[in-house]
């Protein structure tokens, strides 16, 4: 995967994961970090997930895509998944079909790593439809209540 930090095989931003102070940031403590049912804290991270760039790379991610949904709804349930969706080309804004670049995901979990593992598990990893080159998972801290769906 792409690295924010020189040398690292993920793309992590930091293992640090704390939010800032009140008086340092205007973001309200109560976006970071969470807490658990069992007490641990749960972080969110932003993740981006672009797409290989060779040609067989769509007719991939359709022949996969119901087997990523299903890993999407079953992730959805579980409350690591917080919403995600296709990220366009800036080209796509004015034209028809819409071409896909990559995807962006929102996860909460204790770890980085946590997040990576499920990365690595979901079939458009698996079957070469993102590249893993060029994946970057970073902690994200909300400035705002998460959109309800």
């Amino acid at each position: 995967m792409a690295s924010l930090v020189a040398g690292s095989s993920l793309g992590h931003a930091s293992t640090s994961l704390s939010c800032p102070p009140r008086h340092q940031h205007s973001l309200s403590q109560q976006h970071c970090p969470s807490q658990q049912h069992d007490g641990r804290p749960q972080h969110k991270f932003i993740v981006y997930t672009p797409y290989r760039e060779e040609e067989w790379t769509f007719e991939r991610r359709l022949s996969v895509r119901p087997r990523h949904m299903k890993g999407v709804e079953k992730l959805l349930g579980t409350g690591h998944l917080l919403f995600g969706g296709a990220m366009l080309t800036p080209e796509s804004v004015d034209t028809k079909p819409k071409e896909m670049a990559g995807s962006v995901l929102f996860h909460e979990a204790e770890s980085l790593e946590e997040v990576q593992k499920t990365v690595e598990s979901d079939i458009y990893y698996t079957s070469g439809v993102w590249d893993p080159k060029r994946i970057v998972i970073a902690p994200f801290v909300p400035a705002m209540p998460w959109p309800a769906n």
